[in-house]
């Protein structure tokens, strides 16, 4: 886990080598980064332009809202819905979750921390980690800690890699698609899918038959 910050037109300083690849295409500096070493919750914070460090919070506006969550979204087939229903039966009361709004607050920590952040420019990869120095919630200082440009060759096999991928990705979610689309696939939904998912309940309760009457045997 770990936790975002954003550094908001906070000048911070860099090797003259990185800034001179930065201006050679016209790229700024990383201001998204993130640490490890605060909370580690996935918080969110910002290092506003006067210092000034400030953490996301929700607070609770007392309102409610209709919610769906994804695992009542029932794509399956007919014969596994009816599975489910039965052997893990729902409340039928409508989901509601609370309504939050986002509110900036003020830390009043004193810490040191490390943040890295990274960006892609001209095709290479940048990463940067910075040392900072937070007292009472108010950032004293910024210091370049380290950073790795990656070469040429590198970026090159990894955007080839990374093309490739993409690539076949794209043409995996087409091919499913016409697969959805052909007039068959209904008819091979509602029996294909319930054949693999009861044979697989089936085998399951034969392992699990086995191995309970395995671990009670103690030989002859």
């Amino acid at each position: 886990m770990f936790d975002d910050i954003h550094v908001e037109k906070l000048k911070v300083s860099a090797p003259k080598a990185v800034m001179l690849f930065l201006q050679q295409h016209d790229a700024e500096m990383p201001c998204d980064f993130q640490t490890k070493d605060l909370d580690n919750i996935m918080a969110h914070y910002t290092i506003q332009a006067n210092g000034q460090m400030m953490v996301d919070e929700y607070v609770d506006t007392g309102k409610t809202e209709p919610f769906v969550p994804l695992s009542l979204i029932d794509n399956r087939s007919f014969l596994e819905r009816v599975y489910y229903n039965y052997a893990f039966p729902r409340s039928k009361t409508p989901v509601r979750k609370k309504v939050l709004r986002k509110v900036l607050k003020k830390v009043n920590f004193t810490k040191t921390f490390v943040m890295y952040g990274g960006e892609q420019v001209a095709g290479r990869y940048l990463s940067i980690e910075y040392t900072v120095t937070v007292i009472k919630g108010k950032v004293k200082s910024i210091v370049y800690l380290k950073h790795d440009l990656e070469s040429e060759k590198d970026a090159k096999t990894r955007n080839a890699q990374s093309a490739q991928f993409t690539l076949q990705m794209d043409q995996s979610f087409a091919a499913h698609r016409r697969l959805k689309s052909r007039w068959y696939y209904p008819v091979l939904k509602e029996i294909l899918n319930p054949a693999i998912f009861f044979t697989r309940l089936l085998v399951q309760k034969i392992c699990s038959k086995v191995m309970h009457c395995s671990s009670h045997w103690h030989g002859v």
